[in-house]
């Protein structure tokens, strides 16, 4: 069963998520490029194999903060993309609930009964000079704004059932988009919890 709302889905795009995300790229970004600012300005100020050794380590830490931006704005673009492509897949309808296909299949099936009665054509007759009646044409039950109405119903009440039909499939398809950004995110998370921490003297 899926039951969704389309304003769900506006709101995430902007939600504190996101922008936590985009906060986690611009503060990683910065650290790892103060760090490579560091180790390339002090090649010449701070010689020897214990500089360098701690710059081969700051080395480390400024690939796992490049990890963490280059990964937090593929959650952020992912997540966005999910939504969007979810939102288009409710083709402007506001609230979704596969609940509801049963007593839409029934709607449809009644409706396309009351269309077939209203198309139904009645011979029309009418007096000739003898005072008896003659066939002269005939007309259907329905008008034809009645019959067109239905039609427009009956089409409607179809392409909602086939929206409905593929929300399950959709909402997988988008769930898709952002778990293998959320596998990148705990593999970094464990190998970032993996580093140790030197200790110079």
């Amino acid at each position: 069963m899926a039951h969704v709302f389309s304003s769900d889905f506006g709101a995430a795009n902007g939600s504190s998520i996101i922008t936590s995300l985009e906060t986690a790229v611009e503060e990683s970004t910065n650290f790892s490029q103060t760090i490579e600012t560091f180790r390339t300005a002090t090649t010449t100020t701070l010689v020897g194999p214990g500089y360098n050794s701690v710059r081969n380590k700051m080395g480390v830490y400024q690939t796992a903060l490049s990890k963490v931006a280059s990964i937090s704005n593929n959650l952020k673009s992912n997540i966005i993309t999910a939504n969007n492509f979810f939102l288009n897949a409710m083709e402007g309808y506001d609230e979704l609930n596969t609940a509801d296909l049963p007593e839409l299949d029934l709607r449809i099936k009644q409706s396309y009964r009351i269309l077939a009665i209203l198309k139904t054509e009645v011979t029309d007759y009418k007096t000739d000079k003898d005072g008896k009646k003659v066939a002269c044409g005939s007309h259907t039950i329905g008008s034809p704004q009645q019959i067109s109405a239905y039609e427009s119903l009956i089409k409607e009440l179809e392409k909602l059932k086939e929206v409905l039909d593929k929300l399950e499939g959709n909402a997988s398809a988008a769930r898709g988009m952002i778990s293998d950004s959320e596998t990148d995110t705990l593999s970094l998370g464990t190998a970032i919890g993996d580093i140790a921490i030197s200790v110079y003297k």
